[in-house]
């Protein structure tokens, strides 16, 4: 923007539009294009420097534009902006009716999944608690942990 408050560029005037409509000021763009100074920010901006195509691109993703945004605003067209993903509601609604159309036999080996990967989770976590438990008394007794038991640990 200029002294005036007004944007300068075709880019700059899409670029604030497209902010606004994701509710973003200029620290939440930089944070969502990682790796961008604000000063390079600003200038690309103000069309005072050329982006390379890697810059663009994380702009675009920043901003959440379909591949070719960038230069849509640098023409001062509206950018084509990516499908909102599915709000977790969606989601939930979705994977509830999935469950709700499932057959007896389907729900049953879906029981037998989830158990079989909790009884791993659980196991995985008991070899771990062993082994740490395993090395803390060794390091009470003053015994060095043997191979054996650092294998154990990774």
């Amino acid at each position: 923007m200029d002294s005036t408050g007004e944007a300068t560029t075709p880019l700059e005037t899409r670029m604030l539009e497209r902010m606004d409509e994701l509710d973003m000021d200029l620290a939440d763009l930089l944070r969502a294009a990682g790796g961008m100074s604000r000063q390079n920010l600003l200038d690309i901006r103000k069309g005072r420097t050329t982006p390379r195509p890697k810059t663009r691109r994380k702009i675009e993703d920043a901003l959440r534009l379909e591949a070719g945004g960038y230069e849509q605003m640098e023409r001062g067209e509206k950018p084509t902006s990516l499908p909102e993903p599915p709000s977790l509601r969606q989601v939930a609604e979705a994977d509830f009716e999935a469950v709700m159309t499932m057959s007896r036999a389907d729900l049953a080996k879906l029981a037998d999944l989830i158990e079989q990967v909790s009884g791993a989770v659980a196991a995985e976590k008991f070899l771990r608690d062993a082994s740490d438990l395993r090395r803390r008394r060794s390091e009470e007794r003053g015994i060095e942990p043997s191979a054996r038991d650092e294998r154990d640990v990774s």
